[in-house]
């Protein structure tokens, strides 16, 4: 009689354990802390794709340090599988993190036109690194499956996983550089008269007219290289040394993009409709700016561009940890 007894128990208590164990509720809200690493894989175009007649180009590789990233995801979702295991959630990711992004050295010639209207080789190099900074904001919808299941009748394993749809991507950059900015002429003297033509030889014409720094010590070597290139900026020439170039503004890339946004974790059951979760997040994005990526980095004296503006695509990888709540009913 007692061992029959002790059978019945057992399965009593087995049975209410199994019942405790299953998922509550098929509406699910849920929010999330964000807190994690960003990295961008981006490199600008080459002079070439952005400034006519190039020659001679050169770029050492782009520098990327970011910071860590913060944010947070709201959900809101239905499980509506039999077993309550799997369902759908919709809602709001929304992450900002910075960074600094930077290339040391770039070198490049290319066709320009002067204040007269004279045709000449601009030669531009930068004296210092160019270096922006920058805050990153991203805003996107999320379409996830969600699948729950338990593992004991306080902690369960979920994870979320689809695509991301990108509302917003702003980039907030403040971006500074220094250049040397010197000229190369040519005349052409079939009419009679000089007429300023454009150099496209790699090695300039011994004719040229070389307003460079190079030309200047090995003719003058008298110390006066600055006075002589302020004096031909004033009589309206595209040079000067070592001017410091810089700006500060917001990149919008386009809106519609699609990504994809990996979400596993472990809950803790607070109560019979409030959990504690606690995991991991990784979402990966792909964006191309609204403008067409064609401005110059820098044309005439002083004048700053940023390298966004000259980045076709950028891949965006934001991983990290979630700690939130949620609710089931």
């Amino acid at each position: 009689m007692k061992k029959t007894l002790s059978i019945l128990m057992m399965c009593c208590a087995t049975q209410a354990f199994a019942q405790k164990t299953e998922p509550t509720g098929r509406v699910y809200a849920g929010l999330n802390f964000k807190y994690g690493w960003l990295k961008e894989r981006m490199n600008p175009m080459p002079a070439t794709g952005v400034y006519p007649g190039t020659l001679n180009y050169s770029r050492s590789k782009m520098n990327r340090d970011y910071d860590n990233s913060l944010g947070f995801d709201a959900q809101l979702g239905y499980f509506f599988s039999n077993n309550k295991k799997w369902g759908i959630a919709t809602g709001i990711v929304y992450l900002k993190g910075s960074g600094v992004i930077s290339i040391d050295s770039t070198h490049f010639e290319y066709m320009s036109v002067d204040s007269r209207g004279d045709v000449f080789r601009q030669v531009v190099t930068n004296t210092a690194p160019i270096r922006e900074e920058l805050e990153i904001t991203n805003m996107s919808i999320p379409l996830l499956i969600k699948f729950r299941t338990p593992i004991s009748d306080k902690f369960g394993f979920n994870i979320d996983g689809g695509i991301v749809y990108n509302v917003r991507m702003e980039t907030s950059y403040s971006g500074t550089a220094a250049y040397n900015y010197e000229a190369i002429y040519k005349f052409d003297m079939t009419t009679g008269q000089p007429v300023a033509v454009y150099d496209n030889q790699p090695v300039p014409h011994p004719s040229d007219w070389l307003i460079t720094v190079k030309e200047y010590n090995e003719n003058q070597g008298d110390g006066n290289v600055n006075e002589y290139f302020t004096t031909l900026q004033s009589q309206g020439y595209n040079v000067g040394l070592d001017k410091v170039a810089a700006k500060s503004g917001k990149i919008e890339e386009k809106s519609g993009t699609i990504g994809i946004l990996l979400q596993p974790s472990f809950s803790y059951r607070l109560t019979e409709a409030f959990s504690l979760n606690l995991g991991g997040y990784y979402m990966y994005q792909k964006f191309s700016n609204s403008d067409s990526r064609t401005s110059q980095m820098t044309d005439g004296v002083n004048e700053y561009n940023s390298l966004l503006h000259n980045t076709p695509r950028r891949r965006q990888y934001n991983s990290g940890f979630n700690i939130g709540l949620s609710l089931c009913f």
